[in-house]
């Protein structure tokens, strides 16, 4: 699968403000398989207040400036609220927005 990073910001201020670098992105990021790993920055909460959380998602490696809907960074986020928030056995609908 294409690889992302996941990381984590405190609020869907911090994602709106950010100003994703993909040169620095490049010097520092892990590859994966040989392949550069992609940005996927989080936050809990949402614009729209039914939405569990927010996100914006960077490929530099793959050309990508940055997508405004991606569901393979969606998917790896959900094994990650999985993880964290510790979630039982069974359905859980969890709205993700994305982009800015």
């Amino acid at each position: 699968g294409v690889p992302f990073l996941l990381i984590p910001v405190h609020d869907v201020g911090a994602t709106q403000r950010l100003e994703f670098d993909p040169q620095l992105w490049e010097k520092i990021v892990p590859f994966v398989d040989g392949a550069l790993a992609s940005a996927y920055v989080y936050c809990r909460g949402g614009v729209n207040h039914v939405a569990k959380f927010h996100a914006r998602m960077f490929a530099s490696g793959m050309g990508i400036v940055e997508d405004p809907a991606t569901g393979s960074a969606a998917a790896a986020l959900s094994g990650a609220i999985h993880h964290f928030d510790r979630l039982t056995d069974g359905h859980h609908p969890i709205l993700i927005e994305q982009g800015v």
